[in-house]
Parts: C-alpha cells; structure tokens; sequence
C-alpha cells in the first residue's frame, strides 16, 4: 500500500524488485528475492515489531513478524536517494 511517493507498507514476502520499482530505488540483491529473505539475511536474525534496518537507499520498519519471519514492513525510501532521484528527473 503506496503511503506517500516515499513510503510504501508491504507484505514482507513482496519481490525485492517489485518494490524497488514502486519506490524507484535499487535495494542490494543477493541469494534472496523477497524482503523477508532481504532482512534475515542483513540482520542475521528475525526482527520483532519495531526493528529498523537503515539501508543506502532507505529504512525498512519491522512492522509485524512471527517467530520465524517478517510478515509486514514499511519501507521509506531515504531522503538522500530521494535527491538524486530529483536531480535525475
């Protein structure tokens, strides 16, 4: 769900592409293809509601998770990325 130009709430199983289209930023990809996938890897553990993880290109919210993996994040692209974005326009 589109919140502002710069900030989005998703399903944590969203395709890592997907949402860096809909934000027009470029999130690292590796052996993941999900945003779930995306934040275990990077934290090196399941995050509870109200962990952040601070990016290049933005800050992804834990919003919701179970004991196993996220299920809901909101992801705000940063106001850096948004600039050269600006400027590229």
């Amino acid at each position: 769900m589109h919140i502002s130009d710069d900030v989005v709430e998703v399903d944590a199983g969203v395709d890592l592409r997907d949402l860096g289209e809909a934000l027009r930023i470029a999130l690292p990809q590796g052996e993941h293809r999900s945003l779930n996938g995306f934040l275990l890897e990077e934290l090196g553990h399941v995050p509870e509601a109200g962990e952040c993880l601070m990016t290049t290109v933005a800050r992804i919210d834990v919003l919701e998770a179970s004991d196993t993996q996220v299920l809901r994040a909101r992801v705000t692209r940063t106001e850096e990325d948004a600039d050269r974005n600006a400027e590229a326009e």
